[in-house]
């Protein structure tokens, strides 16, 4: 198994679903995990190093559960590649999915456009990894598969404001190798964490168009359950606490940045497809 290093391209995929569409989107996704388990196991690109997708009620308040759900569902769809190539490998693969003579892609390819017009918060795209765990990780795929939980969050940041958000990445991953381990039986256990940045372009379809002038970045940390996130919650909010604060520093800065320029945010969702059962 190929090491998660910085270096590797990610897709992060947020889709925000009306309760009466959800049927539509869990049809979706099931036949994407069997395109997926079908065409990218590797060796030869495309190798998919890291497929999962989660779905979780929005609540209308993230703080508070017992105040509801929204009446819409969250689906978060993350994907790692070894490098550029293997992110254009399965562009091509699911273009070229059940494809028809004389048609431009499969109908699979087709339904995926449709979703992500409609119901798209946040579509980071092939971004490099900029952070992940000190230890590579190699078992990550085989380990990550529905009934584990994982942590979404998008964010769009300002030109002239990225540095902030590096430095809060920065410490985070150091906070992360501090605190969590990446096997054993303590929680929190870290099967999966990248974090990525990205220019955003003018058109996705056009890198000629130049960008924006913003930068995306996107989290993603897969535990194997629920108690793995709380216990990652509890870490953060402790993590060089103070007498008399509410939580450390570094938590606060979460919080200030998620504020500010989170596009989407996706917490402690349980994994409804991966590369295994």
């Amino acid at each position: 198994m190929p090491p998660i290093k910085p270096g590797c391209r990610n897709f992060n995929i947020t889709l925000k679903v009306p309760d009466g569409d959800v049927e539509t989107v869990d049809k979706f996704i099931a036949d994407h995990q069997a395109f997926m388990r079908e065409t990218h196991k590797g060796p030869a690109e495309p190798f998919c190093l890291m497929y999962a997708v989660t779905k979780t009620a929005e609540l209308k308040d993230s703080n508070d559960p017992s105040q509801g759900t929204t009446g819409s569902m969250l689906f978060a769809i993350t994907e790692t590649y070894q490098a550029l190539e293997g992110c254009q490998a399965h562009m091509a693969a699911g273009q070229g999915y059940g494809k028809k003579e004389g048609e431009p892609h499969g109908v699979l390819f087709g339904r995926f456009l449709d979703l992500v017009g409609k119901y798209a918060t946040s579509t980071v795209m092939m971004a490099e990894v900029v952070h992940t765990m000190a230890d590579p990780l190699l078992g990550a795929r085989a380990e990550v598969k529905p009934g584990c939980h994982a942590f979404n969050i998008s964010m769009k940041v300002p030109e002239g404001e990225a540095a902030a958000v590096d430095a809060f990445l920065s410490s985070h991953k150091t906070f992360l190798d501090e605190t969590h381990p990446v096997s054993g039986d303590t929680e929190p256990v870290v099967l999966f964490y990248t974090t990525t940045k990205t220019a955003e372009l003018k058109d996705s379809n056009d890198p000629s168009q130049g960008t924006t002038g913003s930068t995306l970045y996107a989290i993603t940390e897969i535990y194997r359950g629920l108690d793995g996130c709380q216990a990652h919650m509890a870490a953060g909010q402790g993590y060089g606490k103070k007498e008399g604060e509410p939580y450390g520093a570094l938590f606060s800065t979460f919080l200030d940045l998620v504020g500010k320029y989170a596009t989407a945010t996706v917490m402690m969702a349980p994994v409804v497809a991966a590369m295994h059962d």
